[in-house]
């Protein structure tokens, strides 16, 4: 393993970021389409998914690589988001990995030493048939990238364009979200959650990861003045996004 494949398979990793804390619907074809894929990455397919920031591109990125490296897979993720000022050498010998997932893309759209490191790798990957998976904040064709032989070669397998949950597939999302972290949330917290915490769900389980926190260090059950306490604290450090509130 060379200091690149290093360099991605020590990334930090979420470890409740699976299939199973997925709520599917409405991207049930995304969801279905990288759980194929992690039960056979030798199929070398590529994919792309896109949608704004809180749809879950990462979490399924990261469910991806928990289940295809269950499956015996050598497999990493690379946020693109923290490397934008690094040097592109880092994508360099990647395709050698069974499977690769590129997270948001989009921040190093622009940059041409970073497309050309890019279209090197997509090519090094579909000749060695190397699973690639992709993310970005918005579809390959509207990406503001200057090498056009790029843009042609994010399309070459499926695209998936994620969409925001509905208030039942949020609650679905807190309800497997809580349980990976084993503990049960009351409906009735959800419900206070849905209504006064944030809109957009990674910032939702963000105060969830909050609240059980806040739980096992002070001994309290999960209610909702407990999680009024902690939407509060989430507002005050501007982490939260929560919307002001005056009762349950």
């Amino acid at each position: 393993m060379d200091r690149n494949d290093q360099l991605v398979l020590a990334l930090p990793s979420d470890p409740t970021a699976t299939f199973v804390t997925y709520a599917t619907p409405p991207n049930e074809a995304a969801a279905h389409f990288l759980r194929t894929l992690a039960a056979d990455t030798a199929m070398g397919r590529q994919g792309f998914l896109w949608g704004p920031r809180g749809v879950g591109k990462t979490h399924l990125l990261q469910a991806f690589c928990h289940a295809a490296g269950e499956a015996g897979a050598q497999v990493g993720i690379l946020p693109l988001g923290d490397l934008a000022h690094a040097d592109p050498a880092v994508l360099e010998g990647l395709e050698q990995l069974d499977a690769l997932c590129l997270d948001d893309l989009h921040v190093v759209a622009g940059s041409r030493p970073w497309e050309m490191a890019l279209f090197t790798l997509v090519n090094a990957c579909r000749e060695r048939g190397t699973t690639l998976l992709m993310s970005a904040a918005h579809p390959p064709r509207a990406l503001a990238l200057r090498l056009p032989d790029l843009a042609s070669r994010l399309v070459w397998g499926s695209v998936f364009g994620l969409e925001n949950l509905d208030d039942s597939g949020r609650m679905r999302a807190l309800r497997a979200q809580a349980h990976a972290r084993g503990f049960t949330i009351p409906e009735e917290v959800m419900a206070f959650l849905l209504r006064h915490g944030p809109r957009r769900m990674d910032r939702l389980v963000a105060v969830l990861d909050a609240l059980d926190r806040r739980s096992l260090v002070h001994k309290r059950r999960v209610t909702i003045p407990l999680a009024r306490e902690v939407l509060a604290l989430s507002q005050a450090t501007g982490q939260g996004g929560a919307r002001p509130h005056s009762g349950p």
